[in-house]
């Protein structure tokens, strides 16, 4: 009996073909969404544990040297996780692009069994959007799932040593909408570069690449003025209460007429007399920062996503327009 969410046409025709790595994706999937909650969960009775017994982990009581270690075990695996799986995170747009680009596109471009498809009553626009919408549907559906079970282990779970923060590409990759937002671009851009290049392997390769680039310059360039900075003028401030809580973006030292000076401009100093003696002839009376508080994750998310959404519909919009000058 067939139902709403019965597949048919084009879309069954591209999760048959492809059910292998469809099935091996969520496999992955599941895998790592279970390791995940399994070191969230140790972590987490580990520090119950070691809360209950009043010890800490900077501690010189020997009573206590057992449930610390206890405690670490638990918590080591924990912060490894955190980052390996927010490392992939980071990278999975780009196999999304390559599998879009290369085996679901121009494999099908290569070996001519497109033909097929048009022939019987498909359009080349329909044939593309349901190579896209399936695989794509289901590629977003599980990355948004396992965006919130680690955005949860990451602001929930405790944390002692390696601990990510907020502005740190395996946490930022991971958090939604930014990984949705990629996921939505990298299939854009597969499509696009699988109908240029029409050849496998230099599609794969071409999709991965073009993504990468697209978020390594995001990530190291663009993303820090995404949002407006906030200032700090206290040495105390900038140097204390600004670690491990914000992002800062720029810093420097700052004169008595409060003028903003780079700390290159002591560079020449090889010996902290001649430090002092270089702050005392530009009047320095302490550092500024230019930084993101906390505060500024959600916004720099947005923007982040916004600009990505941007790019993957011009993509999409050039993609069918590709498909439409060469097959209409």
């Amino acid at each position: 009996m067939s139902t709403a969410f019965t597949l048919r046409g084009p879309a069954w025709v591209a999760v048959r073909q492809h059910r292998r790595a469809l099935w091996a994706g969520l496999g992955l999937l599941v895998l790592a969404a279970g390791y995940l909650l399994w070191v969230r969960l140790s972590a987490g009775d580990a520090a119950a544990t070691l809360q209950a017994t009043g010890c800490q982990v900077e501690t010189e009581n020997q009573d206590c040297l057992g449930d610390i270690q206890n405690y670490l075990d638990a918590e080591v695996p924990f912060e490894f996780a955190i980052t390996r799986i927010g490392l992939v995170m980071a990278v999975l747009p780009s196999l999304l692009a390559a599998f879009v680009a290369g085996p679901l596109i121009a494999r099908e471009l290569e070996s001519g069994t497109y033909k097929l498809m048009w022939s019987q009553s498909v359009s080349p626009a329909r044939w593309l959007a349901a190579k896209l919408a399936v695989p794509g549907a289901l590629a977003l559906t599980g990355i948004g799932l396992f965006s919130v079970l680690y955005y949860w282990a990451w602001s929930t779970g405790p944390g002692e040593f390696g601990t990510r923060h907020w502005y740190e590409v395996p946490v930022s990759a991971s958090a939604l909408p930014v990984p949705l937002a990629y996921g939505v671009f990298g299939i854009a851009v597969g499509a696009l570069t699988g109908l240029l290049v029409g050849r496998t392997v230099p599609a794969l390769a071409t999709g991965a690449l073009a993504v990468g680039t697209v978020s390594v310059v995001m990530w190291s360039y663009i993303q820090p003025w995404l949002w407006p900075v906030e200032t700090a003028e206290n040495v105390e401030t900038v140097e204390n209460a600004l670690v491990g809580s914000a992002s800062v973006v720029d810093n420097g030292l700052l004169t008595r007429t409060g003028e903003h000076l780079p700390f290159s401009v002591c560079r020449s100093s090889s010996n902290e007399e001649q430090l002092e003696q270089c702050k005392a002839a530009h009047d320095v009376i302490g550092t500024w920062a230019e930084y993101h508080p906390s505060s500024h994750f959600l916004p720099l998310q947005l923007v982040h996503s916004g600009i990505l959404l941007v790019l993957a519909a011009a993509a999409a919009f050039a993609a069918f327009r590709v498909l439409k000058r060469r097959h209409a």
